[in-house]
């Protein structure tokens, strides 16, 4: 097994919120844990997708001047 160290910021009341969901649900800490950072990753392969196009577009605009 392979240890991992990843740092993400969260709210501390929306933390308790998901984990007290996560409890009724019967999910490990682990797995929340893993759903979150999946998500987060989505969202940060996401929103580098995001900049790049506004980056793009912010170019041509440039360009075109």
């Amino acid at each position: 097994m392979k240890l991992v160290s990843k740092s993400i910021r969260v709210n501390p009341a929306l933390w308790n919120h998901v984990r007290g969901i996560a409890l009724q649900r019967g999910l490990t800490m682990q797995t929340l844990v893993d759903r979150m950072l999946t998500c987060y990753s989505v969202r940060s392969d996401w929103q580098e997708r995001v900049d790049q196009a506004v980056t793009t577009k912010l170019n041509k605009r440039d360009q075109e001047r």
